[in-house]
């Protein structure tokens, strides 16, 4: 009687929950970031492009996804002749969110990221991984034909050995829905 219970009570929550709006499935798209760092009292700021993926679903008026992403450029910190760069980032992240109405989702973002950072100090050079992890919100707007604009605006701390480094970036993107 418990395993039918719970068969039926999962079922009923399956077709009544899923809601199917145009935010389910999966997605990819591009997108332009702009960001402002900060590391030991030194400061930078940029553009950066990339590009996502990933796959969600609704559940009446909530949505839960995941997405991985990369990126490309970002910080730049020198001085006294030793420079730091961020040449590229990787990760993947968890969102959840709320539908404002059937062409509008607002979420939240968690995730982890990895970027390759260039050391250099007199004229040698060192190559580094370092490891972040991200917090922010964004909006995610459907237009025509399975077209989505979206911005959101992301913190996240990087861990590199005794530095710690702070990134902030509003992004811009747009991608499809497939």
């Amino acid at each position: 009687m418990k395993k039918v219970i719970i068969a039926a009570a999962a079922s009923l929550f399956a077709v009544s929950a899923y809601a199917n709006t145009a935010f389910d499935g999966l997605y990819g798209g591009i997108a332009g970031s702009y960001g402002q760092s900060k590391a030991e009292g030194l400061k930078d700021d940029g553009f950066s492009g990339g590009i996502y993926g990933g796959y969600g679903l609704t559940f009446d008026k909530f949505y839960l996804g995941g997405e991985a992403k990369a990126d490309f450029g970002g910080f730049k910190f020198s001085e006294d002749g030793m420079s730091a760069e961020k040449e590229y980032g990787y990760g993947v992240s968890a969102r959840a969110g709320y539908l404002v109405n059937k062409d509008t989702l607002g979420y939240g973002i968690v995730g982890y990221e990895r970027g390759r950072i260039e050391f250099s100090e007199a004229g040698a050079a060192s190559k580094e991984n370092i490891d972040g992890i991200t917090f922010g919100a964004g909006v995610e707007r459907m237009l025509k034909n399975n077209v989505a604009v979206r911005g959101e605006v992301t913190h996240t701390k990087w861990d590199a050995d005794d530095v710690d480094i702070k990134e902030t970036k509003g992004t811009i993107g747009i991608g499809i829905r497939f």
